[in-house]
Protein backbone atom coordinates (compact mmCIF):
# COMPACT_ATOMS: atom_id res chain seq x y z
CA UNK A 1 0.00 0.00 0.00
CA UNK A 2 1.12 3.36 -0.79
CA UNK A 3 1.16 5.66 2.27
CA UNK A 4 -0.57 9.12 2.40
CA UNK A 5 2.47 10.80 1.21
CA UNK A 6 3.49 8.79 -1.61
CA UNK A 7 -0.04 9.38 -2.99
CA UNK A 8 0.26 12.78 -2.65
CA UNK A 9 3.20 12.54 -4.86
CA UNK A 10 1.37 10.99 -7.38
CA UNK A 11 -1.48 12.34 -7.53
CA UNK A 12 1.06 15.79 -7.96
CA UNK A 13 2.79 14.58 -10.31
CA UNK A 14 -0.13 13.48 -12.16
CA UNK A 15 -1.56 16.74 -12.48
CA UNK A 16 1.65 18.36 -13.67
CA UNK A 17 2.38 15.30 -15.96
CA UNK A 18 -0.99 15.68 -18.12
CA UNK A 19 0.65 17.95 -21.41
CA UNK A 20 3.86 15.65 -21.51
CA UNK A 21 2.15 12.28 -21.35
CA UNK A 22 1.66 11.50 -24.84
CA UNK A 23 5.48 12.98 -25.67
CA UNK A 24 6.88 10.48 -22.99
CA UNK A 25 4.90 6.86 -23.98
CA UNK A 26 6.44 8.35 -27.55
CA UNK A 27 9.97 8.53 -26.59
CA UNK A 28 12.06 5.17 -27.73
CA UNK A 29 14.42 5.77 -24.88
CA UNK A 30 13.37 4.38 -21.77
CA UNK A 31 11.77 6.68 -19.16
CA UNK A 32 11.03 6.70 -15.64
CA UNK A 33 9.66 9.57 -13.38
CA UNK A 34 10.71 7.73 -9.34
CA UNK A 35 9.90 9.71 -5.96
CA UNK A 36 12.40 10.71 -3.63
CA UNK A 37 12.92 7.10 -2.36
CA UNK A 38 13.68 6.00 -6.07
CA UNK A 39 10.43 3.90 -6.33
CA UNK A 40 9.37 4.03 -9.78
CA UNK A 41 6.08 5.95 -10.46
CA UNK A 42 5.09 6.45 -13.75
CA UNK A 43 7.14 4.30 -17.15
CA UNK A 44 6.57 4.50 -21.02
CA UNK A 45 6.24 1.71 -23.29
CA UNK A 46 9.56 2.07 -24.23
CA UNK A 47 10.87 1.18 -20.67
CA UNK A 48 8.82 -1.78 -20.30
CA UNK A 49 9.78 -2.97 -23.34
CA UNK A 50 13.70 -2.42 -23.00
CA UNK A 51 12.98 -4.16 -19.86
CA UNK A 52 11.03 -7.09 -20.82
CA UNK A 53 7.57 -6.07 -19.09
CA UNK A 54 4.12 -6.15 -20.46
CA UNK A 55 2.22 -3.64 -18.29
CA UNK A 56 3.05 -0.28 -15.92
CA UNK A 57 1.52 -2.40 -12.90
CA UNK A 58 4.08 -4.88 -12.66
CA UNK A 59 6.99 -2.72 -12.14
CA UNK A 60 5.44 0.59 -10.46
CA UNK A 61 5.88 1.04 -7.60
CA UNK A 62 9.52 -0.90 -7.33
CA UNK A 63 12.82 0.20 -6.35
CA UNK A 64 15.01 2.10 -9.08
CA UNK A 65 17.41 -0.50 -7.73
CA UNK A 66 15.78 -3.38 -8.72
CA UNK A 67 16.04 -2.70 -12.58
CA UNK A 68 19.90 -3.83 -12.16
CA UNK A 69 22.51 -6.43 -11.90
CA UNK A 70 24.08 -4.98 -8.94
CA UNK A 71 21.65 -2.84 -6.38
CA UNK A 72 24.68 -1.38 -4.95
CA UNK A 73 25.80 0.46 -8.11
CA UNK A 74 22.40 1.83 -8.77
CA UNK A 75 21.84 3.10 -5.07
CA UNK A 76 25.08 4.63 -5.70
CA UNK A 77 23.90 6.43 -9.14
CA UNK A 78 20.84 7.41 -7.38
CA UNK A 79 22.82 9.30 -4.42
CA UNK A 80 24.85 10.83 -7.01
CA UNK A 81 21.36 12.38 -8.53
CA UNK A 82 20.34 13.46 -4.91
CA UNK A 83 23.85 15.32 -4.52
CA UNK A 84 24.34 16.93 -7.45
CA UNK A 85 21.09 16.97 -9.23
CA UNK A 86 21.97 15.03 -12.37
CA UNK A 87 23.87 11.55 -13.31
CA UNK A 88 24.83 9.99 -16.76
CA UNK A 89 26.39 6.60 -16.73
CA UNK A 90 26.53 3.10 -17.74
CA UNK A 91 25.12 0.52 -15.80
CA UNK A 92 24.33 -3.31 -16.18
CA UNK A 93 21.24 -3.87 -16.45
CA UNK A 94 18.52 -7.13 -15.50
CA UNK A 95 15.46 -7.72 -17.46
CA UNK A 96 12.13 -9.22 -16.08
CA UNK A 97 13.51 -13.27 -17.72
CA UNK A 98 17.14 -12.61 -16.24
CA UNK A 99 18.61 -11.52 -19.36
CA UNK A 100 21.50 -8.51 -18.95
CA UNK A 101 21.77 -5.68 -21.16
CA UNK A 102 23.91 -2.59 -21.05
CA UNK A 103 21.88 0.43 -19.89
CA UNK A 104 23.18 3.83 -20.72
CA UNK A 105 21.29 6.09 -17.96
CA UNK A 106 21.03 9.80 -17.54
CA UNK A 107 19.05 11.12 -14.34
CA UNK A 108 18.53 14.65 -12.90
CA UNK A 109 16.20 15.86 -10.15
CA UNK A 110 13.26 17.68 -10.97
CA UNK A 111 12.27 20.46 -8.80
CA UNK A 112 8.67 22.08 -7.62
CA UNK A 113 7.91 26.02 -8.08
CA UNK A 114 9.06 26.23 -4.49
CA UNK A 115 12.72 24.72 -5.53
CA UNK A 116 11.63 21.58 -4.13
CA UNK A 117 12.72 17.82 -5.57
CA UNK A 118 9.78 15.75 -5.15
CA UNK A 119 10.82 13.22 -7.87
CA UNK A 120 13.61 12.73 -10.44
CA UNK A 121 13.33 11.52 -14.29
CA UNK A 122 15.76 8.82 -15.45
CA UNK A 123 15.92 8.07 -19.19
CA UNK A 124 17.10 4.54 -20.38
CA UNK A 125 18.61 3.33 -23.77
CA UNK A 126 20.18 -0.11 -24.13
CA UNK A 127 23.89 0.57 -25.74
CA UNK A 128 24.49 -3.53 -25.37
CA UNK A 129 24.94 -3.57 -29.53
CA UNK A 130 27.07 -0.46 -29.48
CA UNK A 131 29.28 -1.23 -26.40
CA UNK A 132 30.14 -4.50 -28.38
CA UNK A 133 30.89 -2.47 -31.19
CA UNK A 134 33.26 0.20 -29.85
CA UNK A 135 34.89 -3.41 -28.23
CA UNK A 136 35.16 -4.95 -31.76
CA UNK A 137 35.91 -1.75 -32.98
CA UNK A 138 38.60 -1.63 -30.30
CA UNK A 139 40.13 -5.23 -31.02
CA UNK A 140 40.36 -4.27 -34.50
CA UNK A 141 42.25 -0.84 -34.48
CA UNK A 142 44.14 -2.63 -32.02
CA UNK A 143 45.18 -4.95 -34.89
CA UNK A 144 45.03 -2.12 -37.44
CA UNK A 145 48.08 -1.05 -34.76
CA UNK A 146 49.77 -4.00 -34.48
CA UNK A 147 49.47 -4.44 -39.11
CA UNK A 148 51.02 -0.64 -39.29
CA UNK A 149 53.60 -1.10 -36.77
CA UNK A 150 54.93 -4.47 -38.40
CA UNK A 151 54.30 -3.42 -42.03
CA UNK A 152 57.72 -3.11 -43.61
CA UNK A 153 55.60 0.01 -45.78
CA UNK A 154 54.87 3.50 -45.01
CA UNK A 155 51.75 4.46 -44.29
CA UNK A 156 49.78 7.30 -43.70
CA UNK A 157 46.09 8.00 -43.13
CA UNK A 158 44.25 11.09 -43.73
CA UNK A 159 40.34 12.36 -42.92
CA UNK A 160 38.15 14.08 -46.14
CA UNK A 161 38.10 16.79 -47.22
CA UNK A 162 40.86 18.45 -45.18
CA UNK A 163 43.55 16.01 -45.37
CA UNK A 164 44.50 16.40 -41.90
CA UNK A 165 46.62 13.11 -41.11
CA UNK A 166 44.78 10.82 -38.55
CA UNK A 167 47.89 8.14 -38.18
CA UNK A 168 51.14 7.10 -39.44
CA UNK A 169 52.84 4.23 -38.43
CA UNK A 170 57.11 3.96 -37.08
CA UNK A 171 57.97 3.55 -40.95
CA UNK A 172 56.85 7.03 -42.18
CA UNK A 173 59.90 8.26 -40.03
CA UNK A 174 62.38 5.03 -40.84
CA UNK A 175 62.08 6.04 -44.50
CA UNK A 176 61.51 9.79 -44.28
CA UNK A 177 64.55 9.99 -41.83
CA UNK A 178 62.57 12.75 -39.28
CA UNK A 179 59.56 12.20 -37.02
CA UNK A 180 56.44 12.14 -37.75
CA UNK A 181 54.75 15.65 -39.10
CA UNK A 182 51.07 15.19 -38.45
CA UNK A 183 49.38 17.79 -41.14
CA UNK A 184 46.53 19.36 -40.12
CA UNK A 185 45.66 20.22 -43.77
CA UNK A 186 46.22 19.20 -47.30
CA UNK A 187 48.72 23.18 -47.32
CA UNK A 188 50.57 21.07 -44.28
CA UNK A 189 52.10 18.39 -46.58
CA UNK A 190 54.95 21.12 -48.25
CA UNK A 191 56.84 19.55 -45.08
CA UNK A 192 57.41 16.47 -46.93
CA UNK A 193 60.04 17.28 -49.88
CA UNK A 194 59.30 15.16 -53.37
CA UNK A 195 60.31 16.28 -56.85
CA UNK A 196 58.94 15.72 -60.49
CA UNK A 197 61.22 13.70 -62.86
CA UNK A 198 61.94 17.43 -64.36
CA UNK A 199 63.13 18.32 -60.61
CA UNK A 200 60.06 20.61 -60.54
CA UNK A 201 59.59 20.37 -56.20
CA UNK A 202 55.71 18.76 -55.49
CA UNK A 203 52.87 21.03 -54.04
CA UNK A 204 51.16 19.84 -51.43
CA UNK A 205 48.25 19.03 -53.85
CA UNK A 206 50.03 17.28 -55.98
CA UNK A 207 51.09 14.60 -53.29
CA UNK A 208 48.83 11.58 -53.95
CA UNK A 209 47.02 11.34 -50.46
CA UNK A 210 45.79 14.87 -51.32
CA UNK A 211 44.65 13.84 -54.74
CA UNK A 212 43.44 10.86 -53.32
CA UNK A 213 41.28 12.76 -50.43
CA UNK A 214 40.20 16.00 -52.59
CA UNK A 215 39.31 13.76 -56.35
CA UNK A 216 39.26 10.20 -54.92
CA UNK A 217 42.62 9.71 -57.47
CA UNK A 218 43.86 5.68 -57.46
CA UNK A 219 47.48 6.19 -57.52
CA UNK A 220 49.76 2.97 -57.80
CA UNK A 221 53.26 2.36 -58.22
CA UNK A 222 54.49 5.99 -58.50
CA UNK A 223 57.95 6.37 -58.40
CA UNK A 224 58.61 10.02 -56.64
CA UNK A 225 62.75 11.31 -55.68
CA UNK A 226 61.88 12.75 -52.58
CA UNK A 227 64.78 14.81 -49.78
CA UNK A 228 64.96 12.61 -46.49
CA UNK A 229 65.37 14.65 -43.21
CA UNK A 230 69.13 13.74 -43.35
CA UNK A 231 69.67 15.88 -46.38
CA UNK A 232 69.94 12.50 -48.65
CA UNK A 233 67.85 11.78 -51.80
CA UNK A 234 66.26 8.92 -52.60
CA UNK A 235 63.21 7.23 -54.54
CA UNK A 236 59.82 6.47 -52.80
CA UNK A 237 57.42 4.00 -54.88
CA UNK A 238 53.83 5.39 -53.74
CA UNK A 239 50.18 3.88 -54.07
CA UNK A 240 47.28 5.65 -52.86
CA UNK A 241 43.76 5.29 -52.22
CA UNK A 242 40.15 6.82 -51.26
CA UNK A 243 38.38 5.46 -48.06
CA UNK A 244 34.23 5.40 -49.26
CA UNK A 245 31.49 5.30 -46.79
CA UNK A 246 28.08 3.11 -47.19
CA UNK A 247 26.81 6.30 -49.15
CA UNK A 248 29.63 6.77 -51.69
CA UNK A 249 31.47 9.60 -49.82
CA UNK A 250 34.94 9.92 -49.57
CA UNK A 251 35.84 9.84 -45.86
CA UNK A 252 39.29 9.42 -45.52
CA UNK A 253 42.60 8.49 -47.59
CA UNK A 254 45.49 6.00 -47.36
CA UNK A 255 48.89 6.25 -48.86
CA UNK A 256 51.34 3.46 -48.69
CA UNK A 257 55.09 4.21 -50.20
CA UNK A 258 58.41 2.40 -49.75
CA UNK A 259 61.78 3.46 -50.23
CA UNK A 260 63.12 1.59 -53.45
CA UNK A 261 66.23 3.71 -53.64
CA UNK A 262 68.52 0.08 -53.12
CA UNK A 263 66.12 -1.51 -55.20
CA UNK A 264 66.28 0.81 -58.39
CA UNK A 265 70.19 0.97 -57.59
CA UNK A 266 70.14 -2.76 -58.07
CA UNK A 267 67.93 -2.53 -60.91
CA UNK A 268 70.14 -0.07 -63.01
CA UNK A 269 73.03 -2.75 -61.88
CA UNK A 270 70.91 -5.31 -63.29
CA UNK A 271 69.96 -3.74 -66.09
CA UNK A 272 73.04 -2.22 -66.84
CA UNK A 273 74.10 -5.77 -66.40
CA UNK A 274 71.56 -7.03 -68.55
CA UNK A 275 72.60 -4.82 -71.30
CA UNK A 276 76.21 -5.81 -71.00
CA UNK A 277 75.29 -9.07 -71.68
CA UNK A 278 73.02 -8.75 -74.45
CA UNK A 279 75.78 -6.84 -75.86
CA UNK A 280 78.35 -9.54 -75.34
CA UNK A 281 75.86 -12.08 -76.46
CA UNK A 282 74.52 -9.86 -79.56
CA UNK A 283 78.31 -9.81 -80.01
CA UNK A 284 79.29 -13.30 -79.72
CA UNK A 285 76.50 -14.25 -81.69
CA UNK A 286 77.61 -12.01 -83.97
CA UNK A 287 81.43 -13.16 -83.90
CA UNK A 288 79.52 -16.94 -84.31
CA UNK A 289 77.55 -16.19 -86.97
CA UNK A 290 80.54 -14.90 -88.52
CA UNK A 291 82.83 -18.45 -87.71
CA UNK A 292 79.55 -19.77 -89.05
CA UNK A 293 79.88 -18.26 -91.92
CA UNK A 294 83.77 -18.72 -92.14
CA UNK A 295 82.94 -22.65 -91.37
CA UNK A 296 80.36 -22.71 -93.85
CA UNK A 297 83.11 -20.86 -96.40
CA UNK A 298 85.72 -22.97 -95.09
CA UNK A 299 83.41 -26.06 -95.60
CA UNK A 300 82.70 -24.77 -99.16
CA UNK A 301 86.33 -23.95 -99.64
CA UNK A 302 86.95 -27.69 -98.73
CA UNK A 303 84.33 -29.58 -100.31
CA UNK A 304 85.92 -27.41 -103.80
CA UNK A 305 89.29 -28.12 -103.27
CA UNK A 306 88.29 -32.19 -102.31
CA UNK A 307 86.16 -31.64 -106.09
CA UNK A 308 89.41 -29.76 -107.29
CA UNK A 309 91.72 -32.87 -106.09
CA UNK A 310 89.14 -35.40 -107.03
CA UNK A 311 89.26 -33.53 -110.44
CA UNK A 312 93.16 -33.37 -110.10
CA UNK A 313 93.61 -36.77 -109.47
CA UNK A 314 91.33 -38.16 -112.31
CA UNK A 315 92.49 -35.76 -114.62
CA UNK A 316 96.42 -36.80 -113.47
CA UNK A 317 95.05 -40.37 -114.31
CA UNK A 318 93.76 -39.53 -117.68
CA UNK A 319 96.93 -37.35 -118.69
CA UNK A 320 99.29 -40.26 -117.54
CA UNK A 321 97.16 -42.69 -119.58
CA UNK A 322 97.64 -40.73 -122.67
CA UNK A 323 100.96 -39.56 -122.33
CA UNK A 324 101.60 -43.09 -122.03
CA UNK A 325 99.88 -43.49 -125.17
CA UNK A 326 101.59 -40.59 -126.50
CA UNK A 327 105.41 -41.58 -125.32
CA UNK A 328 104.52 -44.95 -127.04
CA UNK A 329 103.14 -43.44 -130.50
CA UNK A 330 106.72 -40.88 -129.89
CA UNK A 331 108.84 -44.40 -129.36
CA UNK A 332 106.81 -46.35 -132.37
CA UNK A 333 107.39 -42.87 -134.71
CA UNK A 334 111.51 -42.56 -133.48
CA UNK A 335 111.78 -46.65 -134.07
CA UNK A 336 109.89 -46.05 -137.46
CA UNK A 337 112.31 -43.25 -138.05
CA UNK A 338 115.54 -45.40 -136.99
CA UNK A 339 114.00 -48.67 -138.49
CA UNK A 340 112.29 -47.56 -141.98
CA UNK A 341 114.17 -44.27 -142.85
CA UNK A 342 117.37 -44.40 -141.01
CA UNK A 343 118.29 -48.39 -140.94
CA UNK A 344 117.22 -48.51 -145.02
CA UNK A 345 119.06 -45.36 -145.81
CA UNK A 346 122.04 -47.05 -143.90
CA UNK A 347 121.67 -50.03 -145.44
CA UNK A 348 121.70 -48.47 -149.20
CA UNK A 349 125.00 -46.37 -148.13
CA UNK A 350 126.48 -49.79 -147.34
CA UNK A 351 125.10 -51.40 -150.65
CA UNK A 352 127.00 -48.57 -152.97
CA UNK A 353 129.75 -48.88 -150.95
CA UNK A 354 130.24 -52.00 -151.41
CA UNK A 355 129.66 -51.58 -154.94
CA UNK A 356 132.76 -49.00 -155.11
CA UNK A 357 134.38 -51.28 -153.33
CA UNK A 358 134.04 -53.79 -156.25
CA UNK A 359 134.06 -51.38 -158.90
CA UNK A 360 136.81 -52.62 -161.30
CA UNK A 361 137.10 -48.44 -162.48
CA UNK A 362 137.04 -45.27 -160.83
CA UNK A 363 134.88 -44.25 -163.86
CA UNK A 364 131.68 -45.95 -162.02
CA UNK A 365 132.11 -44.83 -158.57
CA UNK A 366 130.78 -40.91 -159.17
CA UNK A 367 127.36 -41.75 -159.59
CA UNK A 368 127.46 -43.96 -156.62
CA UNK A 369 128.95 -41.47 -154.45
CA UNK A 370 126.40 -38.71 -155.20
CA UNK A 371 123.94 -41.11 -154.78
CA UNK A 372 125.44 -41.87 -151.32
CA UNK A 373 125.46 -38.32 -150.51
CA UNK A 374 122.15 -37.34 -151.07
CA UNK A 375 121.20 -40.25 -148.71
CA UNK A 376 123.48 -39.17 -145.96
CA UNK A 377 122.34 -35.54 -146.20
CA UNK A 378 118.50 -36.94 -146.18
CA UNK A 379 119.60 -39.07 -143.05
CA UNK A 380 120.74 -35.76 -141.56
CA UNK A 381 117.81 -33.55 -142.03
CA UNK A 382 115.80 -36.68 -140.74
CA UNK A 383 117.46 -37.48 -137.41
CA UNK A 384 117.55 -33.40 -136.52
CA UNK A 385 113.84 -33.57 -136.98
CA UNK A 386 113.59 -36.60 -134.70
CA UNK A 387 116.03 -34.52 -132.31
CA UNK A 388 114.22 -31.49 -132.39
CA UNK A 389 110.73 -33.55 -132.00
CA UNK A 390 112.23 -35.14 -128.73
CA UNK A 391 114.07 -31.46 -127.93
CA UNK A 392 115.33 -28.63 -129.77
CA UNK A 393 118.88 -28.10 -129.21
CA UNK A 394 118.54 -24.59 -129.95
CA UNK A 395 116.43 -24.05 -126.66
CA UNK A 396 120.11 -25.08 -124.65
CA UNK A 397 122.38 -22.95 -126.95
CA UNK A 398 120.65 -19.29 -127.64
CA UNK A 399 117.53 -19.57 -125.34
CA UNK A 400 113.65 -19.69 -125.49
CA UNK A 401 113.02 -16.64 -127.83
CA UNK A 402 115.55 -17.61 -130.13
CA UNK A 403 113.77 -20.92 -130.08
CA UNK A 404 110.31 -19.88 -130.46
CA UNK A 405 111.16 -17.28 -132.91
CA UNK A 406 112.98 -20.29 -135.24
CA UNK A 407 109.95 -22.71 -134.43
CA UNK A 408 107.69 -19.95 -136.15
CA UNK A 409 110.13 -19.40 -139.05
CA UNK A 410 109.89 -23.19 -140.18
CA UNK A 411 105.90 -23.01 -139.18
CA UNK A 412 106.10 -19.94 -141.85
CA UNK A 413 108.12 -21.84 -144.16
CA UNK A 414 106.18 -25.19 -144.03
CA UNK A 415 103.02 -23.23 -145.07
CA UNK A 416 103.36 -20.41 -147.19
CA UNK A 417 99.26 -19.42 -146.55
CA UNK A 418 100.13 -18.74 -142.43
CA UNK A 419 101.66 -15.78 -141.19
CA UNK A 420 102.42 -15.95 -137.81
CA UNK A 421 104.06 -13.17 -135.75
CA UNK A 422 105.74 -13.63 -132.79
CA UNK A 423 105.67 -10.02 -130.37
CA UNK A 424 108.32 -10.60 -127.45
CA UNK A 425 109.57 -7.72 -124.64
CA UNK A 426 111.32 -7.51 -121.57
CA UNK A 427 111.49 -11.35 -121.54
CA UNK A 428 114.49 -12.49 -119.67
CA UNK A 429 117.78 -14.39 -121.76
CA UNK A 430 117.10 -17.25 -119.82
CA UNK A 431 114.87 -18.58 -116.55
CA UNK A 432 114.89 -22.13 -115.69
CA UNK A 433 115.15 -24.88 -117.88
CA UNK A 434 111.89 -26.69 -117.06
CA UNK A 435 110.23 -23.14 -117.84
CA UNK A 436 111.35 -22.45 -120.82
CA UNK A 437 110.81 -25.54 -122.10
CA UNK A 438 107.16 -25.49 -120.55
CA UNK A 439 106.39 -22.72 -122.42
CA UNK A 440 108.12 -23.42 -125.42
CA UNK A 441 106.44 -26.75 -125.54
CA UNK A 442 103.23 -24.78 -124.81
CA UNK A 443 103.47 -22.31 -128.06
CA UNK A 444 104.40 -25.27 -130.23
CA UNK A 445 101.67 -26.89 -129.51
CA UNK A 446 99.28 -24.14 -129.45
CA UNK A 447 100.88 -23.76 -132.86
CA UNK A 448 100.54 -27.13 -134.40
CA UNK A 449 96.47 -27.44 -132.75
CA UNK A 450 95.59 -23.92 -134.32
CA UNK A 451 97.37 -25.03 -138.13
CA UNK A 452 96.02 -28.87 -137.91
CA UNK A 453 92.51 -27.78 -136.69
CA UNK A 454 91.30 -24.38 -137.21
CA UNK A 455 92.76 -23.25 -140.92
CA UNK A 456 93.71 -19.99 -139.88
CA UNK A 457 95.47 -17.68 -141.86
CA UNK A 458 96.53 -15.06 -138.86
CA UNK A 459 98.39 -16.07 -135.88
CA UNK A 460 99.87 -13.84 -133.26
CA UNK A 461 101.64 -14.45 -130.90
CA UNK A 462 102.39 -12.21 -127.66
CA UNK A 463 105.50 -12.93 -124.61
CA UNK A 464 106.41 -10.45 -122.45
CA UNK A 465 107.62 -10.21 -118.77
CA UNK A 466 105.19 -8.56 -115.87
CA UNK A 467 106.48 -8.21 -112.59
CA UNK A 468 107.49 -11.82 -111.69
CA UNK A 469 105.04 -13.29 -114.68
CA UNK A 470 106.15 -14.44 -117.92
CA UNK A 471 102.60 -14.23 -120.20
CA UNK A 472 102.47 -15.70 -123.61
CA UNK A 473 98.91 -15.57 -125.35
CA UNK A 474 98.25 -17.07 -128.89
CA UNK A 475 95.76 -15.62 -130.97
CA UNK A 476 94.17 -17.23 -134.54
CA UNK A 477 91.13 -16.44 -136.83
CA UNK A 478 90.48 -19.32 -137.40
CA UNK A 479 87.31 -21.29 -137.23
CA UNK A 480 87.08 -21.94 -133.73
CA UNK A 481 86.03 -24.58 -131.53
CA UNK A 482 82.63 -24.83 -129.07
CA UNK A 483 83.66 -23.40 -125.95
CA UNK A 484 80.19 -22.42 -123.37
CA UNK A 485 82.86 -20.44 -121.35
CA UNK A 486 85.93 -19.69 -121.10
CA UNK A 487 88.40 -22.49 -119.69
CA UNK A 488 90.61 -22.35 -116.46
CA UNK A 489 92.28 -24.27 -114.54
CA UNK A 490 89.65 -26.62 -113.91
CA UNK A 491 88.78 -26.86 -117.43
CA UNK A 492 88.01 -31.09 -118.52
CA UNK A 493 89.11 -33.69 -117.05
CA UNK A 494 88.79 -35.17 -120.78
CA UNK A 495 89.24 -33.56 -124.34
CA UNK A 496 91.81 -32.53 -126.33
CA UNK A 497 95.02 -34.10 -125.62
CA UNK A 498 97.45 -31.03 -126.38
CA UNK A 499 95.17 -28.70 -124.68
CA UNK A 500 94.85 -31.07 -121.17
CA UNK A 501 98.72 -31.38 -121.58
CA UNK A 502 99.47 -27.13 -122.09
CA UNK A 503 96.93 -26.80 -119.10
CA UNK A 504 99.07 -29.40 -117.11
CA UNK A 505 102.59 -28.13 -118.06
CA UNK A 506 101.61 -24.47 -116.59
CA UNK A 507 99.42 -25.43 -113.58
CA UNK A 508 102.69 -27.90 -112.51
CA UNK A 509 104.98 -24.08 -112.74
CA UNK A 510 102.28 -22.67 -110.34
CA UNK A 511 100.93 -21.12 -112.86
CA UNK A 512 97.73 -20.54 -115.01
CA UNK A 513 96.38 -21.49 -118.31
CA UNK A 514 92.73 -20.96 -120.38
CA UNK A 515 91.44 -20.90 -123.56
CA UNK A 516 88.58 -18.44 -124.89
CA UNK A 517 86.90 -19.82 -128.57
CA UNK A 518 83.77 -19.96 -130.94
CA UNK A 519 82.63 -21.04 -133.90
CA UNK A 520 83.90 -18.45 -136.37
CA UNK A 521 85.33 -16.27 -133.54
CA UNK A 522 88.84 -18.16 -133.69
CA UNK A 523 90.84 -19.18 -130.73
CA UNK A 524 92.38 -17.39 -127.90
CA UNK A 525 95.26 -19.34 -125.72
CA UNK A 526 96.69 -17.46 -122.80
CA UNK A 527 99.44 -18.47 -119.93
CA UNK A 528 101.17 -17.13 -116.94
CA UNK A 529 104.28 -18.82 -115.75
CA UNK A 530 105.91 -17.59 -112.19
CA UNK A 531 109.71 -16.99 -112.38
CA UNK A 532 110.35 -15.18 -109.31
Amino acid sequence: MLDKRRIEAVEKFQIEAVFGRMAIDASINGIAFLDNEAHLIQVNPSLLKLWGYESENEIVGRSFSDLFQSPHRAQMAVGAVYETGSWTGELPAKRKDGSLFIGQVSAVMIKDEDGSSPYMMASFLDVTAQRGLEVALGHSCDLLQTVLKHLPLGVIIAEAPSGRMLAGNDRVEEIWRHPFISCNDIEGYHAYKGFHPDGRLYQPEEWPLARSVRSGDVISNLEIDFLRGDGTRGILEVDSSPIYDKDGSIVAAVTIFSDITERKGLEDQIRASRDELELRVRERTAQLEERSKELEELNDKLHELNQKISQEHRQRVYLSRRLVGMLERERREVAYVLHEKTAQVLAALKIELEQIESSPGIENVTPCIHSAKKKILYLIDSIKDTSRLLRPSILDTLGMVCAIRSLINRLNEDHPGLKIDLFAREVPERITPEKEIAIYRIIQEALTNCIKHADPKKINVNLFKKNDVIILTIEDDGKGFDYDSPVGLSGQIEGPLGITIMRERAVQLGGEFWIESAFGKGTYVSAKIPIG
